[in-house]
């Protein structure tokens, strides 16, 4: 099994930035996705 994880950011300084998305796909040994999820995250910056 293989998961496959994502993050989506507001930019790219750490010191800063939030977190908004957050992403995964698993897959088994053939390489077909058996679990996804997909969800926003409220970054609490305007």
């Amino acid at each position: 099994m293989l998961i496959i994880f994502d993050l989506e950011t507001t930019g790219v300084d750490v010191a800063k930035d939030r977190i908004v998305q957050i992403a995964y796909v698993l897959l088994d040994d053939s390489g077909k996705a058996v679990a996804q999820n997909c969800t926003l995250v409220n970054p609490q910056i305007p």
